[in-house]
């Protein structure tokens, strides 16, 4: 079987299983990477050095800890399948941990200037989804007017791995749904195809809003306005297991890399503690030689 065939069944599979778009677009390009790094080499003769040395090719720690995850899940199908007889990516060496995660929020001026920049009016609301409700580009690219409950004030989404969290409709999005539409979904894809937008085309779109509001930090991309909505969380006094809930974290310890502490809170911290008393002298009677 060829890589084109096997990737096609891949897809397939890994859909089937529930795993997220994201999940499922980021590891089909990791065997077309593949595909071309090996030049189509056939899958049955892709060796263990063959995975070696494409992970080391001189990546970032944290992108080689995904790509040996995406590899192991592909050729881990493939042997089970009977499309290879071996299983190449089965013994690959763990890849020494990567630095922990650092927070990357937007600014709330920078935030301003994405919405205010010449943003369209489908962008701003998906900002405002991302910043006001915490969601993933996939989350708000499947956006429908039935998540909405307006008696009850929630939003219902679904998240990784199908897992439903609920969210308090921001006032900023309530006065905007009565705009948007009514049955269906609400950024439907476009060229005459069915079902909703891409997750990347969300994310186009805000790395879009960002560049026309001049903000030049590499690291800040629309996955940053969930990093924002868990720092002002925080910021406003909501304590780390209830910011964990509406980010729709598995893991506090995840949600600890999207709350950025400033330095006046941090600072203010520290002032609190409260003060021992601290003798300006031991107290301590002076030592006296013994003479024999």
């Amino acid at each position: 079987m060829d890589w084109d065939d096997a990737i096609a069944r891949f897809a397939t599979s890994q859909r089937s299983r529930g795993y997220s778009p994201r999940t499922v677009d980021n590891r089909i390009e990791l065997a077309r990477r593949l595909q071309r790094l090996l030049d189509d080499k056939p899958l049955d003769q892709v060796v263990k050095l063959d995975l070696q040395q494409v992970l080391g090719r001189g990546i970032a720690r944290s992108s080689m800890m995904r790509e040996r995850t995406d590899m192991q899940a592909l050729f881990r199908f493939l042997h089970v399948e009977g499309i290879i007889a071996t299983d190449p990516a089965a013994l690959l060496d763990r890849v020494k941990g990567a630095r922990r995660g650092k927070p990357r929020p937007f600014t709330i001026d920078e935030i301003s200037g994405m919405l205010t920049s010449g943003a369209y009016r489908r962008t701003r609301i998906m900002i405002v989804l991302g910043y006001f409700h915490g969601l993933r580009a996939h989350e708000i690219a499947k956006v429908r007017s039935r998540d909405f409950d307006l008696d009850a004030g929630i939003l219902t989404v679904v998240g990784k791995g199908g897992v439903e969290r609920e969210i308090p409709i921001h006032s900023v999005l309530r006065d905007e749904i009565p705009t948007m539409p009514a049955d269906g979904w609400w950024f439907p894809a476009r060229g005459g195809r069915e079902g909703h937008i891409h997750w990347k085309s969300v994310s186009d779109l805000m790395t879009k809003a960002k560049k026309r509001a001049g903000i030049t930090a590499r690291r800040k991309t629309g996955h940053s306005l969930r990093h924002s909505f868990g720092t002002e969380l925080v910021k406003g006094g909501a304590d780390l297991r209830t910011t964990q809930e509406l980010l729709g974290h598995a893991s506090l310890a995840t949600t600890q890399i999207y709350v950025e502490v400033d330095q006046d809170r941090m600072a203010a911290a520290s002032a609190a503690l409260p003060v021992p008393t601290i003798p300006l002298r031991s107290g301590r009677r002076p030592r006296q030689d013994v003479v024999l």
